[in-house]
């Protein structure tokens, strides 16, 4: 019998875990890809792992508009090591219908709002590491939620 409590519990903190990955996005190494459904009023996190941030990562979420009608994206902390406009070094990207924005350096967004389903992706090079980001994805208002409006009598 201990045995089927130790694969509940297995199981349990699997799925745990699978929560988690579908919600907050931590960028630690490597090349890692998450898909983040976006309900109304939610908020997640977006970030970088560990004081500095590790070489050579390439870490995307792409967040999938569910019930929600208008995304915003905010970091509170922000620093990376960025040349040439973004295009080279460490940066984040943020793509969307409309095309593609980079920040770096300590040019960061704030309440960024792309337009429909978007990514965000952290991109680091094989030199120089600094503190990293930290990030919120927030949806305030639901798809299909009347605005209010206003009429003269």
């Amino acid at each position: 019998m201990s045995g089927h409590i130790a694969l509940g519990l297995c199981f349990l903190v699997t799925a745990l875990l699978c929560i988690q990955a579908d919600t907050d996005v931590l960028c630690k190494s490597g090349t890692k890809d998450y898909t983040v459904d976006l309900p109304s009023n939610t908020t997640y996190k977006f970030g970088t792992a560990y004081r500095r941030y590790k070489a050579r990562q390439r870490c995307t979420a792409t967040y999938t508009l569910t019930t929600c009608e208008q995304a915003s994206i905010s970091c509170s902390s922000f620093s990376t090591i960025g040349f040439r406009g973004c295009t080279r070094g460490d940066y984040l990207l943020i793509k969307d219908s409309m095309g593609n924005k980079r920040f770096c350096n300590t040019n960061k967004p704030i309440e960024y709002k792309p337009t429909g389903d978007f990514s965000i992706q952290f991109v680091s090079d094989a030199k120089r590491a600094s503190t990293g980001l930290k990030c919120t994805v927030t949806c305030d208002s639901p798809s299909g939620e009347l605005k209010p409006s206003f009429s003269s009598k």
